[in-house]
């Protein structure tokens, strides 16, 4: 599941959403885009605070956030899901600080994946 806000790369090829379906799908991989939902740069200046910080709070009280959690953890029933999104370091991460959060108070376990292929509990 992707959540990037926008699915592109300017230094990985591979990474951008015009590629990353047909090539993870050669390794039995579904792709799903949820960046519109999930991401972490929401359209509206109301989603933002007067330094241009994202209201995360305000994000995850909209509709269209928990219909996407929704799915995401209807999805949890039958796949194993993996979200992605362009930052490696989950402390300065959206994953961590609003999807990631969401999912622990509704009694999911999380683990972000590092660069170097361990995995960290998120708490």
């Amino acid at each position: 599941m992707d959540v990037r806000s926008w699915p592109r790369s300017r230094y990985v090829e591979w990474a951008d959403a015009a590629v990353l379906p047909e090539l993870i799908a050669e390794g039995g991989v579904k792709y799903l885009f949820l960046g519109k939902e999930l991401g972490g740069r929401p359209e509206g200046d109301e989603f933002y605070d007067a330094e241009g910080h994202v209201l995360y709070g305000k994000v995850a009280e909209q509709d269209w956030f928990e219909e996407a959690i929704l799915r995401l953890e209807r999805g949890t029933e039958e796949y194993r899901v993996a979200i992605m999104c362009s930052e490696e370091d989950p402390s300065h991460c959206h994953r961590r600080l609003l999807v990631s959060k969401v999912l622990l108070e509704r009694g999911m376990t999380v683990a972000h994946i590092r660069k170097s292929g361990r995995s960290t509990s998120s708490v």
